[in-house]
């Protein structure tokens, strides 16, 4: 028995098939798909493609750092909005008071 070298290369049928099942789920991952058709037709190898998705991970999770900074300045906001309206609130019922003391 000869010693066998493990490769993660692939033959053409192989990588094409298994490219329609790659690229589905890139496209379900939201990888844009003129990156995907790039990666096709440069026939990018393994190491290739797990180089693009880590650096669109990376771009996710910037994407997802972003949103949580919105997300506290919308909370942040909202509770501003909200003492504000405590404030107003406040100073009609003073208003109110005053104007009774006076009548």
């Amino acid at each position: 028995m000869h010693g066998h070298v493990t490769t993660t290369g692939v033959n053409t049928l192989t990588f094409f098939a298994l490219w329609l099942e790659i690229s589905a789920v890139l496209v379900a991952l939201g990888l844009p798909q003129g990156e995907i058709d790039r990666l096709k037709a440069e026939r990018c190898g393994e190491e290739d493609f797990i180089d693009v998705l880590f650096e669109w991970a990376d771009s996710e999770e910037d994407i997802k750092s972003q949103q949580k900074d919105i997300r506290q300045f919308q909370t942040k906001t909202g509770q501003t909005v909200d003492e504000v309206r405590q404030t107003q609130l406040e100073d009609r019922k003073i208003l109110q008071d005053s104007n009774r003391m006076l009548e």
